[in-house]
């Protein structure tokens, strides 16, 4: 009995270490799968008012198991071609994920624009892009959003708190947009060479706001731009104290019930400036 006893002693030891070998083994491979998923895009799709709308998906690596912030990204007019005017091009340039891979980041994809009223698309040049005011093109950029923090909450673990904005060019106006018209959803904005065309003129709940432009910018004139940052700093209770916040970057404190801003004025033109991203990520990390 006593020998019989042994070895089945033995062999229940070396069961046991197999199977531990084999859960480690498992678990380290699911780790390495959810890494190399977030690492790589999908393709999401919303529906909104009957139409398929897509963008790219970086799910982040800790989506799936911790409650984990979302930034959303718009590309410039003219989605249909290379460089930074569509999800793609602009996730290549302004890589939000790779600065900050535990976030979710959602590149976002326009529809063509129509034709306006205000003649400045001319017929045969309708492109994809945004809405550059409250109310224009019945809103629907604004229900795409929407729908994609929606499509996100229900597929990964999404913290609603910090549900952010960026855009280059034409999706910096939009991301103007969407801090006149959606403050209570979205935590922090970054516009890239792109002005508010006076969304937030009559804005009235203050956020943080980091905003990038170009000194040579040569679609938006920089004064243009300086009307951007009074307004955003009169609707965030900017104060005349400042401090530096790294290179060509000035950091506005607030008073009371107020919101940080942050004035990175750059000696280039119309471009994601390579420090962007960088600069985008710690300002999220910092007021979050």
């Amino acid at each position: 009995m006593g020998g019989d006893w042994n070895t089945r002693g033995v062999y229940f030891r070396v069961r046991t270490k197999r199977f531990t070998l084999f859960a480690v083994c498992f678990f380290a491979l699911f780790t390495f799968s959810l890494e190399v998923e977030a690492q790589n895009p999908q393709s999401l799709s919303v529906r909104v008012d009957g139409t398929d709308r897509q963008a790219l998906l970086y799910s982040g690596n800790q989506a799936l198991g911790e409650s984990t912030p979302l930034v959303l990204v718009f590309h410039g007019y003219g989605g249909s071609s290379g460089g930074l005017k569509n999800p793609q091009g602009l996730a290549n340039h302004l890589n939000i994920h790779d600065h900050w891979p535990e976030a979710i980041v959602v590149y976002g994809k326009g529809l063509v624009i129509p034709r306006r009223a205000d003649g400045r698309i001319k017929p045969g040049k309708e492109k994809p892009g945004w809405q550059r005011a409250p109310g224009m093109d019945g809103d629907r950029d604004l229900r795409y959003v929407d729908a994609l923090i929606e499509a996100v909450d229900d597929r990964l673990q999404l913290d609603r708190k910090r549900v952010y904005a960026t855009g280059y060019s034409n999706g910096a106006v939009f991301t103007w947009v969407l801090l006149k018209t959606r403050p209570h959803t979205i935590a922090g904005f970054a516009p890239i060479g792109g002005i508010d065309n006076g969304a937030i003129e009559n804005a009235t709940v203050p956020r943080p706001v980091i905003f990038h432009f170009g000194e040579q910018d040569e679609a938006f004139q920089l004064e243009w731009a300086r009307k951007s940052v009074r307004r955003v700093k009169r609707l965030n209770r900017s104060t005349s104290e400042t401090r530096d916040w790294g290179e060509y970057s000035v950091w506005f404190d607030y008073a009371e019930g107020g919101a940080p801003f942050v004035w990175h004025l750059h000696p280039r033109g119309h471009e994601v400036p390579m420090e962007a991203s960088a600069n985008i990520v710690r300002f999220f990390k910092e007021v979050g």
